[in-house]
């Protein structure tokens, strides 16, 4: 449920969620393989939800005016997918370093922001696991 404080914020704006429950689906696929001479694991994870856009409105600027963007309360699609390789050390045992990229689209996964759809991100990461 979205909620305001009133000191902060026209409450009117912030009308409560009436939607209870965000559906997903998620995956991850592990596979220990070979990759330039290095037998690491790939990793493939993937999570398909359907998150609520809340319907508090959004402003664009036109020139010196402010511009109110309303919408409707509705269920929107979204897409997270990471890839990435985990190392093998010299050891031969799987090593701390893993390597990814990252691919999102949908409701921008940031809370003050989930009125707003179509969000795309990309990354590219190390994670380090001592």
């Amino acid at each position: 449920m979205v909620r305001a404080d009133p000191l902060e914020s026209d409450t009117s704006k912030v009308p409560p969620s009436y939607r209870s429950a965000e559906p997903y689906f998620q995956y991850q696929w592990q596979n220990p393989s070979s990759f330039l001479g290095y037998g690491g694991l790939w990793i493939l994870s993937i999570d398909l939800s359907l998150r609520v856009r809340y319907t508090y409105p959004w402003y664009e600027k036109r020139g010196s005016l402010w511009i109110e963007h309303v919408q409707q309360e509705a269920y929107e699609p979204c897409v997270n997918l990471l890839a990435g390789y985990r190392w093998r050390s010299n050891d031969n045992a799987l090593s701390n370093t893993f390597t990814y990229v990252r691919l999102y689209w949908g409701i921008n996964y940031h809370g003050q922001f989930r009125n707003l759809g179509n969000f795309p991100a990309v990354g590219v990461g190390v994670a380090y696991r001592p």
